[in-house]
């Protein structure tokens, strides 16, 4: 499951990259900036509002006929700041990412309790320190 999910993300932030550097020569208009959460992390209208329990998740996304994307993030990386700045502010990229997942964005360091797929409650940090 790991590697699936790892996957996948590379396939998104592959597309992003590639389709950030056609955009900058149709002239394309970006979105708005993402605001910074007091959290630190950064935050998007389009971004899944979850209780963080992640078969509910999976089960909403598989009903919506898309899939579940976790987006994990740490306060200060510089690469998920052009991320957000740049790649997931372009149009096509978010209409892409929303018409076909829905994007759970969790924190590497957080404590927030996430509930995972088999059950377990744990903190954000934890889930991503056994998923390694």
């Amino acid at each position: 499951m790991n590697k699936c999910i790892n996957h996948r993300l590379f396939y998104i932030i592959f597309l992003c990259l590639c389709l950030n550097f056609s955009s900058s020569a149709t002239g394309e208009t970006l979105l708005p900036k993402p605001k910074l959460g007091e959290d630190g992390l950064y935050q998007h209208k389009w971004f899944h509002e979850s209780f963080l329990d992640l078969k509910e998740d999976l089960s909403e996304a598989k009903e919506g006929g898309k899939r579940l994307v976790i987006f994990w993030e740490q306060k200060g990386c510089p690469y998920c700041r052009i991320t957000h700045e740049v790649n997931l502010r372009i149009p096509r990229i978010v209409k892409f990412i929303s018409d076909n997942f829905i994007v759970l964005h969790l924190n590497i360091w957080g404590d927030k309790e996430v509930t995972d797929f088999d059950g377990e409650v744990t903190s954000e940090k934890k889930l991503a320190e056994k998923w390694g």
